[in-house]
């Protein structure tokens, strides 16, 4: 079987990977589909003489998908490759379970550029409902207490949202996977344990009113690492005298992608072919 003639027409065959440089390429080119050819169902010992390089890949995570599944299903699709049984995945942090949008993947040596993924700022788009707030501060969440709306108006929002924009302090989730003494905050709460979580500097580079239909709103979110939507939701209502939760949540930016995107990949459409052809080796 040729490789062109499963619609990779760029594709590199050698018997000697090791004679193909991955940088050997157009640097205007950041996607690996020029010059890699996915492994479908290539019978035969055609699978050795692969060569598919390492680099990120942007993924759509659809709600009430765990991140780590995300993680798990990219690995064993991969490993799928017998150049690829040991292969390296991770994630450039985890997006909540009720959340959907970017989550970013590193595959092999681009793994390395994760963590300045995840210490780099995001973009979301929040909608939040007032009246109700949860003990996760999202609609998964169990209702803990229930407080009036009717006296909020788009202005009184618009007015409050600058005291959240710049660095201040802002207090974690409990139902988060913040590390204590080594073990997850929600792992320490539904164990029954009493956790509090102090104030922690982050920074919040723009805040935009979307829209508001009492008692939803919805807003954009520019942020830096560290920085909890959930909490933001939480604290904009008790600014105005009431309560909030966060009911949907969709991560627009992360690193080098972001929303709208026509190399991110549905969470639920992760093939071979799809996540070679997208595959993203820019800086």
């Amino acid at each position: 079987m040729n490789p062109v003639s499963i619609g990779y027409p760029n594709a590199i065959m050698t018997d000697d990977i090791s004679q193909f440089d991955v940088h050997d390429r157009d640097p205007a080119d950041n996607c690996a589909s020029t010059k890699l050819v996915a492994l479908l169902s290539i019978p035969g010992d055609m699978a050795s003489r692969l060569f598919i390089p390492d680099g990120l890949l942007g993924v759509y995570k659809a709600p009430n998908v765990l991140s780590y599944s995300v993680v798990h299903s990219v690995k064993q699709i991969l490993r799928q490759n017998p150049l690829q049984r040991s292969v390296k995945v991770g994630h450039s942090g985890v997006l909540d379970h009720f959340a959907e949008g970017i989550l970013v993947i590193g595959i092999g040596s681009a793994c390395k550029r994760l963590t300045q993924i995840l210490k780099g700022d995001k973009k979301y788009v929040v909608t939040g409902r007032f009246g109700f707030e949860t003990d996760t501060l999202d609609i998964s969440g169990n209702c803990i207490r229930t407080l009036g709306y009717e006296h909020i108006t788009r202005d009184c929002i618009e007015h409050k949202l600058s005291k959240f924009i710049g660095n201040i302090l802002q207090t974690p989730p409990l139902f988060s996977a913040l590390k204590i003494q080594g073990k997850r905050s929600s792992d320490r709460v539904r164990n029954g344990e009493k956790v509090v979580l102090s104030p922690r500097p982050v920074v919040v580079h723009d805040l935009q009113l979307i829209s508001y239909e009492p008692p939803v709103f919805r807003l954009e979110v520019h942020c830096g690492s560290g920085f909890y939507v959930r909490s933001l939701v939480r604290d904009i209502g008790e600014s105005l005298g009431s309560c909030a939760t966060a009911v949907t949540l969709c991560r627009t930016k992360s690193g080098p992608f972001s929303i709208p995107d026509s190399k991110l990949i549905r969470s639920d459409e992760l093939t071979l072919e799809s996540i070679f052809s997208n595959i993203y080796l820019g800086p």
